[in-house]
């Protein structure tokens, strides 16, 4: 299944696509949604040319583009499949199946283990870890891998459009309000929202399970120490202290340049 992409873009690989018009020319139909993936109970989604199907468990199929980096290991009726590149920020990983060994821990040492393991991974990947045909989805540490997902359907994939093959709905109440007011969206909101109706994207930290399609914080797994100031502020604090003097000097410095570029 994998291919060279020295053909594309003089061998850059190829970012996913947002609009389906861009590529529905013959010679970019490799293109469309380049590296992006898609997870359905619908086992005949038709996407282009370049999309492979395989079934993942549990009633989902995995639909994933041939650029598309595909890692799967198993061990003891657990199944573990990572889509994207993941490398161990802790040790040397460059011959090691990872899905493999994410699989083995998570069967003989359980979750807790499992999850302590990806936090020693980078990279941008979502891993999908399938344990008796229950499936849970675990992105990277600041999702630089896309994960949209559409409760009511149960589909998921790498970016919205990609989803909308699927879940087929239109703008969200937030993008009526905005066209029909014509107004201009000039900063981003940081929630799970998109653009169109009933898909949401899954935030940093939090996991995605595939039976009720409910998310989870995954991370920090401890509660967290709640500190008095003196044992917070420990034995730094003549460097608080100077650096508090610098902090007030610098917030003036801005609160005036900002005056000035107002004038």
């Amino acid at each position: 299944m994998a291919e060279t992409n020295t053909q594309f873009f003089n061998g850059r690989l190829p970012s996913c696509s947002y609009s389906d018009e861009d590529f529905t020319d013959e010679k970019n139909t490799k293109l469309l949604f380049a590296r992006g993936y898609l997870i359905c109970k619908d086992p005949n989604v038709d996407i282009n040319p370049h999309f492979f199907q395989r079934y993942l468990g549990g009633g989902f199929y995995l639909y994933t583009h041939s650029l598309c980096r595909v890692e799967s290991g198993s061990c003891n009726g657990t199944n573990v499949t990572i889509l994207g590149l993941a490398v161990f920020a802790t040790r040397s990983s460059k011959n090691e199946n990872i899905a493999r060994t994410l699989a083995e821990i998570f069967a003989k040492d359980g979750r807790d283990a499992f999850l302590d393991t990806l936090d020693c991974l980078g990279g941008s990947y979502v891993v999908i870890l399938d344990s008796n045909d229950k499936i849970e989805l675990f992105p990277d540490a600041v999702t630089l891998r896309g994960v949209f997902y559409a409760p009511e359907e149960k589909v998921v994939s790498s970016n919205p459009n990609l989803a909308h093959r699927v879940v087929k709905r239109g703008d969200s109440a937030l993008q009526k309000y905005v066209r029909d007011k014509k107004y201009f969206m000039r900063r981003a909101y940081v929630d799970d929202s998109t653009n169109n109706e009933g898909i949401f994207r899954l935030i940093p930290n939090f996991s995605l399970r595939f039976d009720d399609f409910s998310t989870q914080r995954f991370y920090p797994r401890k509660q967290r120490k709640v500190l008095d100031f003196e044992s917070k502020l420990g034995g730094g604090g003549a460097t608080f202290s100077s650096q508090k003097g610098a902090l007030q000097r610098i917030s003036y410095s801005i609160r005036k340049f900002k005056i000035d570029r107002r004038q």
